[in-house]
Order: C-alpha cells, then structure tokens, then sequence
C-alpha cells in the first residue's frame, strides 16, 4: 500500500518496496500564453471617435480580429476601426 506526503512542492510516494521522488507537476501550456495577452482599446473614427470596448489579444492584428467578432463589424466600420494599446 502506498501513500503520499508532500515535501516542498515535490510529490513523494512511499510504499513498502520502495520510495521514489515525482518531478513537481508542469502548469498548463495555455496558462502561458494567457499571461501575454495584452488589453487593447477599440474606437471607431466618427466625427469624435467612438469608443466601442476592450479586447484582450497577444498582438494588435489579433485584437482586430477579436474586435471584428466581438462587436460584429461590418467591412465598412472595419476600415475605420482603430486599435490602440491599453491602459
């Protein structure tokens, strides 16, 4: 029968045979990319701009496209669209 204790953030699995160390457990790719995501302004060019939202996106093009199906852009209010980095 085995059991496990945890020493400093490592796994260890004693049974009656032998003990042996685990490798601490890897976090999860998409965990990674999640913390490059940059939030981003969306505003439209009107006579003053209009100020549509927020988008969180790795670069600028992305959010362009995140802002296109989030706010259901036409292709004409696509051209006036402007990105601008967060704050």
């Amino acid at each position: 029968m085995a059991w496990l204790a945890v020493v400093r953030g490592r796994r260890r699995v004693h049974s009656a045979a032998s003990a042996r160390l685990l490798a601490p457990e890897k976090a999860a790719k998409h965990k990674a990319t999640a913390s490059k995501l940059r939030s981003w302004r969306v505003s439209l060019i009107r006579k003053k701009g209009q100020f549509l939202g927020m988008v969180e996106a790795p670069s600028e093009r992305a959010a362009e496209a995140a802002a296109v199906t989030q706010f259901d852009l036409s292709h004409e209010q696509r051209r006036r669209l402007v990105i601008s980095p967060g704050r």
